[in-house]
């Protein structure tokens, strides 16, 4: 009797387990491979040939992007972006260079994943 009651208690924690490890396993892959267009589309040049980040279009499209997608994964979820000037590292309130996007959420039971993503304009030189 006793065996039956553990086989039944195994089967259960490996079905959970499994769904935990399913859930993270999809945010992370969701928060690491988000499209590169989010970004190229939210950066904008200046008269003066500045580019930086246009701030509420990188949000609204990165937030269109995880609403789309998360539901899957986890109900509830908090999102927070902290622009950036890369060569200094300090926060900056206009014509940015580098987002900080961290994504946070409980999984299951007490686990919460958190994920933070950095996201820079750089000069690319070919050849």
């Amino acid at each position: 009797m006793i065996n039956i009651f553990i086989s039944l208690l195994f089967i259960i924690m490996s079905y959970s387990f499994f769904t935990i490890s399913i859930s993270i396993q999809g945010i992370n892959r969701m928060v690491i491979n988000a499209p590169r267009g989010i970004f190229e589309y939210s950066v904008v040049s200046s008269e003066n040939g500045l580019v930086y980040y246009e701030q509420e279009e990188i949000k609204k499209r990165y937030l269109s992007y995880i609403e789309d997608n998360i539901h899957q994964y986890v109900d509830k979820y908090d999102l927070r972006f902290r622009f950036y000037n890369p060569s200094t590292g300090g926060l900056c309130q206009e014509n940015c260079e580098g987002v900080e996007i961290k994504l946070s959420s409980n999984i299951a039971f007490s686990f919460s994943y958190s994920r933070t993503m950095f996201y820079e304009i750089r000069e690319v030189r070919h050849g």
